[in-house]
């Protein structure tokens, strides 16, 4: 089953063979750019300090981070025109993640509303964790 697990003060752990994607700007906005092999499962940074983004390097556990979801209610994209068609998690860019058709879970085992689409924090300051609200444009993330 996809599954995407919220690890307290730490990554995000991706499990059941979930496809990981790329996403660039097309003439006609956001498009898939070839599919990455990360294998049956894989961790993302979510603490915005990875030195290998997407990748979580444990980054994390050098500085005082400490974020947990605040929100169990999955927050609408206010737009989101990414053509996805299976079970992925998108990299966007300088931004979320874009996670399509694949359960989110904490590791408390906490289940989110379930959600066709959502998007997740990659920067670490969202104020709507794990759900991003849009503080990277905000503080400039890159990554």
């Amino acid at each position: 089953m996809p599954r995407l697990k919220v690890i307290r003060d730490g990554p995000y752990l991706v499990t059941g063979g979930v496809q990981l994607r790329r996403l660039a700007r097309g003439e006609e906005g956001w498009i898939e750019d070839a599919p990455l092999d990360p294998g049956e499962r894989y961790t993302l940074c979510r603490c915005g300090r990875t030195t290998k983004p997407p990748w979580c390097d444990n980054s994390h556990s050098k500085t005082r981070w400490d974020t947990y979801p605040t929100l169990v209610s999955v927050p609408r994209p206010v737009s989101w025109d990414v053509p996805i068609s299976r079970s992925c998690v998108a990299i966007k860019p300088n931004g979320p993640l874009r996670v399509h058709g694949v359960e989110i879970v904490a590791d408390d085992g906490t289940t989110f509303e379930p959600a066709d689409r959502c998007s997740l924090c990659r920067c670490g300051r969202s104020r709507t964790m794990p759900f991003c609200d849009g503080t990277h444009k905000e503080i400039g993330f890159r990554g």
